[in-house]
């Protein structure tokens, strides 16, 4: 089990990670121009970089303090942010009519590190 949360850990940790640098260094016109981006029209850039930023921090947060072994308490914590990060991010894509099945995998998974970080198998 405990290998296997490392796994799902790295993986989370990749995709947000990747998407946290995706947000915080492509400019607002960009995602404007760009159908798949279409939340990106009611938020500003500072929106836009506090979600990249968001989605960095707990990218380290998922990896970071369990290969230290500091602050390990860190680890559910920066998954129970990420998942609702998330979960803010299906209400967002159920209101513009869109698919939330992406945000919302990504929620559950990142539930799923924090139940087991934080009950079942710690660090």
């Amino acid at each position: 089990m405990n290998l296997g949360l490392w796994i799902l850990q790295a993986l989370l940790a990749a995709v947000f990670l990747a998407a946290g640098l995706f947000h915080l260094l492509r400019p607002k016109a960009a995602f404007e121009a760009d159908p798949n981006f279409a939340w990106t029209k009611t938020m500003s850039q500072g929106g836009i970089w506090a979600i990249g930023a968001a989605e960095v921090a707990g990218a380290l947060g998922l990896t970071l303090p369990g290969l230290s072994g500091m602050f390990t308490g860190l680890v559910p914590l920066a998954a129970l942010c990420l998942s609702l990060l998330m979960a803010g991010a299906v209400a967002t894509h159920l209101r513009l009519k869109e698919s939330p099945v992406p945000a919302l995998m990504l929620s559950l998974l990142a539930l799923l590190v924090f139940v087991g970080r934080g009950w079942v198998v710690g660090l």
